[in-house]
């Protein structure tokens, strides 16, 4: 799947390139109605780093949040997600993804361990395990 990810991609990227159009704008443009969020491979960063990198994209405009999850210690991921919700305040937009690192059993324990924390999402993404 993640090489035909990949695959698509590069086709999207080759058919913006020959119509001369940045990709965006092939693909629609730019919808004040669509919300984005700023996100980053941060699932070894440590608390500080990823409170940094939140302030980065905090000033570039961005008005929500996903962090990574899936550390092996489930304790680890309450508390960088403790941290991400008390740095932006109750109801700001804050996402976690775990990247198919967890079971079905280990995301549903998960879920109920992030539960206080009010995220908008949860994602696991790989539905076959």
């Amino acid at each position: 799947m993640l090489a035909l990810s990949a695959l698509d991609i590069a086709l999207w990227d080759l058919k913006a390139r020959r119509a001369n159009l940045p990709l965006f704008r092939l693909l629609g443009g730019f919808d004040a109605r669509v919300p984005c969020y700023a996100g980053g491979i941060d699932l070894d960063l440590s608390v500080e780093a990823l409170l940094k990198q939140t302030d980065d994209n905090l000033a570039k405009g961005f008005r929500a949040i996903k962090m990574k999850v899936g550390r092996p210690d489930l304790a680890s991921d309450v508390t960088r997600v403790q941290a991400m919700r008390k740095h932006l305040g109750n109801g700001f937009p804050l996402m976690a993804d775990a990247n198919m690192k967890w079971t079905v059993e280990e995301a549903i324990r998960a879920a109920r361990a992030l539960q206080p924390y009010d995220l908008t999402w949860l994602g696991r993404a790989d539905h076959s395990r």
